[in-house]
């Protein structure tokens, strides 16, 4: 894997328009297939959709995709939906896998994984499209908090005071992020008419069990 920068997390390439299609044929075909309407206003909440399940052809899209940015010691072994509604309220600046008031996530429930490898699927250009934004270096504040307080501390949803203000991911559809598991980073508001559309790929050391 390429070394991470200081700032935890680096902007890839644009994937051709051709895949983001045929990314977003899948995603809206496992709405039709998936979606619990029952559950959208707890979707509705939410960044991402935990009850629709991401298909094995995304998991392989993904597997390829990190191959590009050197991970191929690592197992893709989730490919998370991850889509922002017109008017949600800002979620609150988390970690993935680490419970926080708007993710849905048990405490201790799921390993860190290795690194993430986002995609946007909507243009993104500003903030107000509900672009991703990330706190550069948090990645180092939570690795000296977690040796000073323990690991467990933050599994239970505990996280530093942020020193610096988030940086702001925009791009065109197509663009890919690789993210630090353990950067901080939050989601605003979508401002826009539209729905803005992402995946977020995980990938895994192959040892490592997800539950």
């Amino acid at each position: 894997m390429k070394k991470w920068p200081v700032g935890g997390y680096f902007i890839g390439g644009e994937l051709s328009i051709g895949l983001v299609n045929e990314l977003l044929a899948d995603i809206n075909a496992q709405f039709a297939r998936d979606f619990d309407s029952a559950l959208f206003e707890q979707y509705s909440k939410l960044t991402f959709f935990p009850k629709l399940a991401a298909s094995g052809r995304m998991k392989n899209h993904g597997t390829a995709l990190g191959k590009l940015y050197g991970l191929g010691q690592y197992e893709c072994k989730s490919a998370q939906i991850a889509l922002r509604f017109p008017g949600q309220t800002d979620m609150v600046a988390h970690i993935d896998d680490i419970p926080c008031p708007d993710n849905g996530v048990i405490a201790g429930a799921t390993p860190l994984c290795a690194a993430i490898l986002g995609v946007y699927l909507s243009d993104v250009p500003a903030r107000h499209y509900g672009a991703l934004e990330v706190y550069p270096r948090s990645h180092l504040v939570v690795e000296m908090f977690g040796l000073q307080h323990g690991h467990k501390v933050l599994q239970q949803g505990v996280l530093p005071s942020l020193p610096s203000r988030p940086d702001i991911i925009t791009g065109p559809k197509g663009t890919s992020f690789l993210l630090h598991p353990q950067i901080v980073h939050r989601v605003p508001r979508n401002d826009t008419p539209h729905i803005r559309y992402a995946l977020y790929f995980r990938f895994y050391h192959p040892a490592k069990k997800v539950v």
